[in-house]
């Protein structure tokens, strides 16, 4: 597939239909943090509309947010009040401040190869030794045909995180929710997805 630019994600608007707004916190996020200390301080990389981010305060964690979409946003920002929430670009992040773990709900699989280890170097001294990222993507066992951001292998995440400082601890396949009228043309509003712990070292 053609590679969607960076600009496509900054237009977004947050008012209309967005391929992956599903009004509420991705199950796969839910499962994870159920397992995290209470109280955990959480940057979630490429927050969208906030769901993620709204859900993870409601638990007890300190959460920030960022995004590179202005409409997503002060979508996040309306939604979510209260959480602090800023525009960003994952390869430019600059915030002074270090967390227990990050959350990447479907960030890295919008980025070209460069632009993940970009992301990655940016991300590293945010995150404390012994912290986490998580992370889900979309698989490449998703068939075609195929017109959603990227498809990552097992083989390039575990080439991708082990690379200092990252060490990838557990991998797994998962479902991924999507929006009823946006999931793949085979697998309905769901689609398979990468799920990874990667520990930063």
């Amino acid at each position: 597939m053609v590679h969607v630019p960076q600009s496509y994600y900054h237009r977004l608007d947050y008012g209309g239909a967005v391929p992956w707004d599903i009004n509420k916190p991705q199950p796969a996020v839910c499962r994870a943090a159920r397992e995290w200390p209470p109280g955990s301080r959480v940057i979630d990389c490429g927050c969208g509309a906030g769901d993620n981010a709204g859900w993870l305060a409601r638990q007890g964690h300190r959460v920030v947010g960022f995004d590179l979409s202005p409409s997503a946003i002060s979508t996040a920002r309306r939604r979510h009040p209260g959480i602090e929430f800023f525009e960003a670009s994952a390869m430019e992040i600059e915030i002074d401040d270090l967390f227990d773990i990050a959350v990447d709900s479907a960030l890295l699989h919008c980025l070209e190869d460069a632009d993940q280890r970009a992301y990655l170097r940016r991300l590293a001294p945010l995150v404390r030794p012994a912290g986490r990222i998580f992370l889900g993507c979309f698989s490449d066992a998703n068939p075609d045909p195929w017109d959603n951001p990227r498809r990552l292998s097992e083989s390039h995440l575990r080439v991708l995180f082990d690379d200092d400082p990252w060490c990838l601890r557990d991998l797994q396949a998962t479902w991924w929710e999507r929006p009823s009228q946006r999931g793949s043309r085979t697998g309905g509003a769901w689609c398979m997805a990468w799920w990874c712990e990667i520990e930063r070292l």
